[in-house]
């Protein structure tokens, strides 16, 4: 994440955070040098989960790194607001694919449940989505639930902005309905841009915020972390998913769909 003296940005994998991080920080940096001593200094704060090595699970009280949850935001920006990025389920979990983790990560996953896979690390699309969906179930475990119709961007989800998200994996999995207005009063309050369109949404969330000089960012290019990502741009997301597959994402992802209907009905 990165906390500035107005907001906190929250970083979610895998939603263009890393472009959002690096127009931040060039911000900060760029009117550093041509208004010294006339802005507060930037404050920069990387968080991340820490990973069992081995269950490869996520352990949100233990971070390091540049991904973190509200719930871990240091005390001393806790009043700061919040803001982070919403992705569409499916294309979130082709751009999991893209990244290719497993790749620059043998030792580890090669010992868990890839490795009965004879063709690792080269694996496909849904051998990956098992992968993580196993994560999901694994974690559930520790708390004694079965989180098997929870996905693993909703997984995440429920992690970085809800306020008790072991509580709210027993409303999801205890409730065959639920309210997604009640569901809200259990989210710390954070505004989400859209990866989508983050371009402009990044761009008039700053502007709001008293930015100046940005309109460049209206017209930056795409960041890829560590250069890993999909071979094209023009690669959809809708190639990666069968029938079952697509039916699949849609039930696990439920509540990600819920509050953002925009994406129910672009699909």
């Amino acid at each position: 994440m990165i906390a500035t003296d107005k907001f906190n940005f929250i970083h979610l994998p895998k939603t263009g955070g890393t472009f959002t991080q690096k127009i931040i920080s060039d911000y900060y940096q760029n009117r550093r040098k041509s208004l010294l001593g006339l802005i507060k200094q930037k404050l920069k704060i990387e968080y991340c989960y820490k990973y069992n090595n081995t269950t490869r699970m996520l352990n949100f009280n233990s971070i390091w790194g540049q991904h973190g949850g509200i719930n871990q935001i240091p005390e001393k920006f806790k009043k700061n607001k919040n803001v982070t990025i919403i992705r569409n389920p499916f294309d979130w979990y082709a751009s999991l694919y893209g990244f290719k983790w497993w790749e620059t990560n043998p030792a580890l996953t090669n010992n868990l449940s890839f490795k009965n896979i004879k063709t690792y690390p080269s694996i496909s699309f849904i051998e990956m989505f098992d992968f993580y969906q196993q994560a999901v179930i694994e974690y559930g475990k520790t708390i004694d639930l079965d989180l098997s119709t929870i996905g693993y961007y909703t997984f995440h989800f429920i992690h970085f902005y809800f306020s008790n998200p072991n509580e709210m994996f027993k409303v999801l999995v205890s409730e065959s309905t639920y309210d997604k207005n009640d569901l809200k009063e259990h989210m710390h309050p954070v505004k989400f841009l859209t990866q989508e369109n983050l371009n402009s949404d990044l761009y008039l969330f700053l502007k709001g915020e008293g930015y100046k000089d940005i309109d460049y960012i209206l017209n930056s290019n795409k960041i890829l972390p560590h250069n890993r990502g999909r071979a094209k741009e023009s690669d959809q997301w809708k190639e990666f998913y069968n029938n079952e597959l697509f039916d699949i994402v849609l039930e696990k992802e439920e509540l990600i769909f819920n509050l953002f209907p925009l994406y129910a009905k672009n699909i």
